[in-house]
């Protein structure tokens, strides 16, 4: 009797800091024991239903032999690909990570990634890096959302997640518009000083979803420009605007 009241104790101590239970309905399986979302909350993949863009994989139109990404700016990224398709479930997911901090759904992005291993060995990466965050958002939120995904793309690449970026401008992406974006990503960011000029090799830059894309390829200028060979993109989610 004591044995189990314990183990119904320490189960409800559990469910408050990495809870064991569906943060969507309340359920408990052993999928919702390792990322908090049981079975039938779990979002089905999203299969996009069109061609898409090798470097951007965003859709690709045959008639003008481009995609509109590639073909209305410059690219300073070599490739990139992604975990998953940004649906209804996933934006939700990212959401309650990042304004509800409910942290421990970050390990729901790591899920399927052992399918990309392949792509990412054939990248031939020698570090890894990620988009930092500035003063205020670290914070409210002292953890990045792509930790865990980071973390284990570093452990089976066997190469180190370094922080090569900083930021220098205090405004947030998120409530500008689309041209915002592009001018704000333009002043950012800058290498940090240990790293100036000193870059070789490839890079992954991971990060948690590409909506524009502004910011990811401002940093991978930035890379490039202080000694990367080629700049790779990794993100939890992508959006597939049409």
């Amino acid at each position: 009797m004591k044995t189990s009241l314990f183990s119904h104790s320490l189960s409800k101590v559990l469910d408050w800091t990495f809870p064991l239970h569906c943060s969507f309905c309340g359920d408990y399986d052993i999928l919702s024991r390792k990322i908090s979302i049981c079975r039938s909350c779990y979002p089905r993949s999203i299969v996009p239903d069109v061609q898409l863009c090798e470097i951007c994989k965003s859709p690709w139109v045959e008639e003008a032999k481009s995609c509109s990404y590639c073909g209305s700016r410059n690219i300073f990224f070599d490739r990139l690909d992604y975990g998953r398709i940004r649906g209804e479930r996933e934006t939700r997911i990212l959401d309650r990570v990042k304004f509800r901090e409910e942290f421990y759904l970050r390990f729901f992005f790591r899920m399927g990634l052992g399918k990309k291993i392949s792509i990412l060995k054939d990248w031939r990466i020698s570090k890894i890096s990620f988009v930092p965050s500035n003063s205020s958002t670290l914070r409210k939120r002292p953890y990045l959302v792509a930790e865990p995904a980071m973390k284990w793309i570093s452990k089976a690449l066997n190469q180190p997640i370094l922080p090569l970026l900083e930021k220098q401008s205090g405004e947030l992406q998120s409530g500008k518009t689309f041209t915002e974006r592009f001018f704000h990503a333009r002043f950012a960011f800058r290498i940090r000083k240990e790293f100036e000029k000193k870059l070789s090799g490839n890079v992954l830059l991971v990060d948690d979803v590409f909506t524009t894309g502004a910011t990811l390829n401002e940093c991978a200028r930035i890379l490039k420009e202080n000694g990367a060979e080629k700049v790779y993109l990794f993100t939890l989610l992508k959006g597939l605007n049409r």
